[in-house]
């Protein structure tokens, strides 16, 4: 056994996977957006979700599996990124 996977082995018969993840730092993009953040749009079909970085101006991105919280899956002619306010 490598080197890198003996200590993956020592660690995860150490700890709990729910300990290790405890420990990891959460992101923006792992939490849930808020529900007025989702968008279909009425001429394609496809769903979007709303994203604001400082600096930048608001953007819609298509959301690929939309089907899997009530909405809309991606496909042929749907944008990859829509601008907000042009």
């Amino acid at each position: 056994m490598t080197r890198p996977l003996a200590l993956a082995a020592a660690l995860l018969t150490v700890l709990p996977l729910s300990a290790i993840a405890q420990q990891m730092p959460r992101t923006p993009a792992m939490t849930q957006p808020a529900s007025g953040d989702y968008w279909i749009d009425p001429a394609t079909g496809c769903s979007y979700v709303r994203t604001h970085v400082p600096g930048w101006p608001p953007a819609w991105h298509l959301i690929r599996n939309g089907a899997q919280i009530g909405l809309t899956n991606a496909r042929r002619g749907c944008a990859v990124t829509l601008r907000a306010g042009g």
